[in-house]
């Protein structure tokens, strides 16, 4: 009888092993603490994100909303179904095609090269607190429209929101605090924006100028909280792939020899930290009928949970699924999600990791991570490094 539960020490510790024996013995796995199923292989994850039929968002899709409920479904981008999902994706994909997002090289290469000049005295710094953070958290608010000025702020009320305490399961006393502090900012930028009229330069700009959203002419409060998604979503989990690209490269000495010495493969050693670390936990959908996943019949209604990082460590997709390799080149994975859903900010995330891990490689080429310093967030949601310290000679 497998017991997994996604707040439990073990699962907070170090998840994977719990991902691996549901993978083998049960795939599809029922957690009757929350009602909900748990889906651990990659083509069931892939199957059922991509399928915006049978499996809805509009009940939420994270752990604070359909597992612990403490959370309510604010209304944005990730909770709405087609054909509303259709129109307003539509409204602001102009803003992160390829060649949209290629245009911030231009401001994300100095800034980055400026950062880690000023860092070069101290001979260390803590790569998420002083160069992952404030870094992507600049040029969110530049390429997505927040006030460049407010990024240190915004970033800090973010990071309440995420951080976890050992002996609370879920969402925090603090994280809701943030969580209302970041609603007044987000209502009361929009009620600055529609004041100024000026609404046409930015995807910020674009959900705030909407005339009407569901079909309904769109509150403060609503306009705010389709904000949240692009305040969450740009400034959070960049610097956790980011931080776990430098640390897996630096426990693979040999493979970052390689990345040094030939640029081309950054992309690639990006992928592949991508594919092996993969900061979301998982994703929710709720049924929209009677369905059956892998031969288990599931009742309308019913949460899904999906676990990505499972899914891009399923030996049916890839080959040796827990080595690290920078030279596999793997057809699809699950880290941005798939199907209508998938993350609008892929093409800016990849944008980011190959800017700062050039600029990176080719500043402290033969950096060292201080093992002392490391500080590994516990929680059940977005994984990854709160401290990543280095030294560099």
């Amino acid at each position: 009888m497998i017991d997994y539960d996604p707040f439990s020490d073990s699962v907070l510790e170090d998840p994977y092993p719990a991902y691996r024996e549901l993978r083998e013995h049960s795939p599809v796995h029922y957690l009757e603490k929350y009602d909900c199923w748990a889906l651990a292989r990659f083509d069931d994850i892939w199957r059922v994100s991509s399928d915006a039929t049978r499996f809805s968002v509009r009940k939420g899709t994270s752990a604070p909303q359909l597992l612990s409920k403490v959370l309510p479904v604010f209304p944005n981008l990730n909770h709405v179904d087609p054909p509303q999902h259709t129109e307003l994706r539509g409204d602001l994909w102009r803003f992160f095609t390829p060649r949209a997002v290629a245009v911030f090289e231009e401001r994300l290469r100095p800034l980055t090269r400026e950062r880690l000049e000023a860092l070069r005295p101290a001979g260390g710094f803590d790569v998420m607190g002083d160069l992952a953070f404030p870094v992507s958290s600049r040029m969110a608010c530049i390429m997505v429209g927040f006030p460049e000025e407010d990024a240190d702020e915004l970033v800090e009320l973010v990071r309440r929101f995420f951080r976890r305490e050992d002996d609370v399961k879920g969402m925090t006393e603090d994280g809701m605090a943030a969580y209302e502090e970041m609603n007044a900012y987000l209502q009361d930028l929009t009620r600055r924006r529609l004041a100024s009229g000026d609404l046409s330069h930015s995807p910020v700009d674009t959900l705030i100028g909407r005339e009407t959203l569901d079909g309904e002419r769109p509150s403060v409060e609503v306009r705010g909280s389709h904000l949240m998604l692009m305040l969450l979503g740009s400034t959070e989990t960049f610097p956790k792939t980011f931080a776990n690209t430098l640390y897996r490269l630096a426990e693979h000495p040999d493979q970052r020899a390689e990345v040094v010495a030939d640029l081309a493969l950054v992309p690639h050693a990006y992928e592949e930290a991508l594919r092996y670390d993969a900061p979301t936990q998982f994703l929710c959908r709720t049924t929209l009928c009677d369905v059956e996943i892998a031969g288990v019949s599931i009742r309308e209604g019913r949460p899904l949970m999906m676990l990505f990082p499972s899914g891009n460590r399923d030996d049916r997709e890839f080959a040796d699924p827990d080595v690290f390799d920078i030279h596999r080149r793997a057809q699809r994975t699950l880290t941005f999600g798939s199907g209508i859903h998938r993350c609008m900010g892929v093409h800016f995330a990849k944008l980011e990791g190959r800017v700062l891990l050039e600029e990176m490689l080719q500043a402290y080429p033969d950096y060292e991570v201080d093992a002392s310093g490391v500080d590994q967030e516990r929680t059940e949601f977005v994984r990854g490094f709160s401290k990543l310290p280095i030294r560099f000679g």
